[in-house]
């Protein structure tokens, strides 16, 4: 198994940047001010608001503050660019700096509302039982959305958590809950102001003598404004002489972007033409400097500018990474005096750049920008599917249009990638309508074929996580169908088809058809080893050995495959909600109960979150399950009506209830409600479930078992070996030494291959016999079995979860008649059964039950469900 401590490094969200995620460095030049941080606090639940306009130092504060403080820094950039989902994106990674694997459902954020974002992030971070500290910082004015995001998390915070809010103006936000604890803490434009001695300090060490009055005149126009007084002083130095903050600043409609042009007539030539060239991208490295600028980006040069953090400030805790001033930065692209053709060239270097570090969403846009037309279709062309893959359908709606447009067939083919694009963001309903839009309007089209394939790889999808698993068949027949002579859909796209048609068959049971599958996919699989790919043949793998009842193998390649979708983001439509749950039916197979418990309940959250009905339904069955072997047998038949009411909530066709139907026939089979059992099984579609099931039933119904159904079992896997020889102890039992011989082979096949919880889920007999055959032969495997069963049988004799015995239908038909309040006499009329005899049934009933009376048994019934 591989090692799940061992986890990688997070990866940094695609289209996240990450200086925005993290506290920005400190100027190396620095003047402390330590003395202000009485202003700031970390009490929790509470709030500090900095308010001050432009220029004032207000983050710079905040993250001196910072750096001393005991309790853990998020840190979060906001921005008046962002879409509500880029948003989003950039809370979730701030948190995950300081909290690394936090929220793995927030890989596909499309299908959440923003505000359900906000309070499910606020909610788990509570749950982390750690202190933190979270920095909104919104250096620019925000829009009306944006605003109400920040509003909610105000009111969303949890109790250990402290916000700072940089802003330029007070947010609209109630804060009386902090303020009724004295948590609540205001810094105003005058507290940020520099005093007299800070005012020399930074002339002394920028070489200026304070006690030349021109130089004290001249400083003291900045009336403590700290951009203000920055500029001057480096005015001082340039050797300028007649200088007055005030007098400049005066007729100015915008005093901030006049001290950014100021700051940049400042610069010599050369270092104007560095910032401008880089100023290209939003943050930068050495590399990337290394590229735009050449052998002019020197360590020396970036410490320079960094100084004061006027013009460049680099990230803390994320190596060397610096990024513009953006003012500054918004005045630099102003002045680019490159050709168009030499600003092609870098943006084309920087799209090359972005895809060797699988930033395709960058890479995107720098190929847009060099107006690279070839490029930018490459490009996407070559990363559609793994773009599909990590959830990236806005980024495909978004470049669709640049799709096959020199091709007659251009609108086509734009309308099949927004199908896809939708799919990815779980927008069903929106696809499906595409879907029938291209469909007619693909005839005698020279990619038809290809086209027709598309649509059905989509459609399939849909129809799987819809639970309308008939018509996953018709599509994934069409994408797997051989073709000659036209353009076929890819290997990658018939690899997501077979891994659909493998859920399927995992999901039903149908454990011959999961292994046919992975036989298939073999020849899908190409050699380069791409990740992808990989990944599809790796579930698809699972699901086999899973199948064969190999839960060790199983196990092992579950695990390997939800690393593999974690290192690679993978989610949404390709996320690993099979993975997990083939890791949770090996846990339970394990008899690991609390570790599969909560496996399930992932696997619940995960499928939730991106609307995979099945899965949800699959693995809230087995939590049901066990609910009914605890003796909470109301609150499981409870979840069976709520997952009834599901389904019927989904519009289109599905075969859903068919899931349903197995979690209630499991639980009906506990409780000893044998008929309905075979009612539900017998309206179920032919699998292993019903295979293995309607025998036992047989037998506890008092039937007559074939004998020679041992002959008819099938013998290809260890599963189907291990069905066979507890059907033969089950046959032999009343002869001990021979079912001890069948018992022996089940034994010996279950250690090898990782068995153990069908063996601890048969009857009293069985558990008994393991327990004699492992002081026969003790070894690790059966001593713990032994001591498993001696616990099971106990909790028998504890935690009888029904009856003691099955209710015949009379018996049943006449508790449904105790419970309409009709007097014994009238019920035996009705019924036509003699005083005697339903006197008789009635010391059955109320045996069976374990009741006392009429009104108990029928209060007993309805718990069970009976009635």
């Amino acid at each position: 198994m591989p090692n799940r401590d061992k986890k990688p490094s997070p990866s940094v969200i695609d289209g996240v940047m990450l200086s925005r995620t993290l506290a920005p460095s400190l100027p190396n030049n620095l003047i402390t001010r330590k003395h202000l941080f009485n202003l700031l606090s970390e009490k929790r639940p509470g709030a500090t608001l900095v308010i001050a306009p432009a220029g004032y130092g207000k983050t710079t504060l905040v993250a001196e503050w910072a750096k001393q403080c005991t309790s853990k820094v998020i840190w979060t950039q906001m921005s008046s660019k962002d879409s509500l989902i880029q948003l989003s994106q950039h809370m979730i990674q701030s948190v995950r700096n300081a909290v690394p694997g936090f929220a793995p459902w927030a890989n596909s954020l499309s299908d959440f509302d923003i505000g359900d974002i906000v309070r499910k992030t606020a909610n788990e971070i509570y749950e982390q039982k750690e202190n933190f500290i979270w920095v909104l910082d919104s250096a620019e004015e925000l829009d009306a959305q944006s605003s109400d995001i920040r509003r909610v998390f105000v009111e969303s915070v949890p109790e250990n958590v402290h916000i700072v809010l940089i802003s330029r103006k007070a947010p609209d936000a109630s804060y009386s809950r902090f303020a009724k604890l004295g948590n609540l803490n205001l810094v105003t434009p005058d507290d940020l102001l520099f005093s007299s001695q800070e005012t020399a300090a930074i002339a002394k060490l920028a070489g200026l003598d304070i006690t030349n009055l021109h130089v004290k005149a001249t400083l003291d126009t900045a009336k403590g404004w700290p951009a203000a007084l920055q500029l001057l002083v480096r005015k001082l130095q340039k050797g300028v002489t007649e200088l007055s903050i005030q007098d400049e600043i005066a007729n100015k409609a915008d005093p901030l972007s006049y001290l950014a042009e100021e700051i940049i007539k400042s610069l010599n030539a050369e270092e104007l033409d560095i910032l401008t060239r880089l100023s290209i991208v939003e943050e930068f490295d050495a590399e990337i400097a290394d590229l735009l600028i050449g052998n002019r980006a020197a360590p020396e040069f970036f410490a320079r500018m960094c100084t004061g953090g006027l013009l460049i400030s680099s990230i803390s805790n994320a190596g060397r990474t610096y990024h513009l001033n953006s003012i500054i930065r918004e005045s630099l692209q102003n002045r680019f005096s490159e050709s168009r053709s030499a600003q092609s060239l870098m943006h084309k270097k920087l799209a090359d750049l972005f895809l060797e570090r699988k930033k395709i969403g960058v890479a995107l846009f720098h190929a847009s920008k060099s107006e690279d037309h070839e490029l930018l279709q490459w490009i996407l062309k070559n990363n559609i599917r793994t773009m599909a893959a990590t959830g990236k359908g806005d980024f495909l709606l978004q470049w669709s249009k640049i799709i096959g447009d020199k091709f007659p067939s251009g609108y086509p083919r734009r309308l099949s990638l927004q199908v896809a694009a939708h799919v990815v963001n779980l927008e069903f309903e929106r696809a499906q309508a595409l879907i029938l839009e291209l469909l007619a309007i693909i005839k005698d089209s020279e990619i038809e074929v290809f086209l027709q394939k598309s649509a059905s790889v989509s459609s399939a999808t849909i129809n799987l996580f819809n639970g309308n698993l008939s018509k996953l068949n018709i599509e994934a027949e069409i994408v797997l169908s051989p073709v000659e002579n036209v353009r076929d859909v890819e290997n990658i796209d018939k690899l997501h088809v077979l891994r659909l048609l493998s859920n399927q068959a995992l999901a039903l049971e149908n454990y011959e058809e999961c292994i046919q599958i992975y036989a298939q996919a073999q020849h899908y699989l190409s050699l380069d080893y791409a990740p992808l790919p990989m990944y599809y043949v790796n579930a698809i793998s699972a699901a086999a050995s899973f199948a064969e009842g190999n839960y060790f193998e199983a196990f092992e390649i579950a695990c390997t495959g939800i690393e593999t979708a974690e290192i690679n983001d993978y989610t949404g439509i390709s996320g690993s909600a099979d993975l997990h749950f083939i890791r949770a039916r090996c846990l339970l197979e394990f008899s690991k109960i609390d570790e599969a418990l909560d496996a399930f309940n992932l696997v619940r959250t995960i499928a939730l979150a991106s609307k995979q009905k099945v899965w949800y339904i699959l693995a809230d069955g087995y939590l049901l399950r066990q609910y009914v072997l605890e003796g909470r047998v109301e609150e499981a038949f409870e979840g069976i009506k709520e997952q009834r009411e599901l389904i019927q909530s989904v519009s289109s066709i599905n075969q859903l209830g068919s899931l349903v139907d197995a979690n209630e026939a499991f639980l009906r089979y506990v409780v000893k409600d044998y008929d309905r059992v075979v009612a539900l099984l017998d309206r179920m579609p032919e699998g292993n479930l019903v295979s293995r099931y309607k025998p036992r039933i047989m037998e506890l119904q008092g039937k007559k078992i074939p004998d020679a159904l041992s002959e008819t079992l099938p013998t290809k896997t260890p599963r189907d070996l291990l069905d066979k020889y507890l059907n033969d102890v089950g046959a032999a039992i009343d002869r001990e030494t021979e079912a001890l011989g069948h018992l022996q082979k089940c034994l010996d096949l279950a250690a090898l291959y990782g068995a153990r919880e069908i063996l601890l889920r048969q009857k009293p007999a069985v558990l008994n016999l393991i327990i004699k055959a492992s002081g026969a032969r003790p070894t690790v495997y059966l001593e713990e079995l032994a001591r498993a069963a001696a616990d099971r049988l106990k909790k028998q004799d504890q935690n009888n979860s029904g009856m003691s015995e099955a209710l015949t239908k009379r018996e049943i038909e006449i508790l449904k008649n105790l419970s309409t309040g009709k007097p014994i006499s009238a019920i035996g009329s009705s019924l036509h059964v003699s005083q005697n005899t339903m006197k008789t049934h009635l010391r059955n009933i109320y045996r069976k039950l374990e009741a006392d009376g009429r009104h108990s048994a029928v209060e007993k019934a309805k718990s069970l469900f009976l009635i």
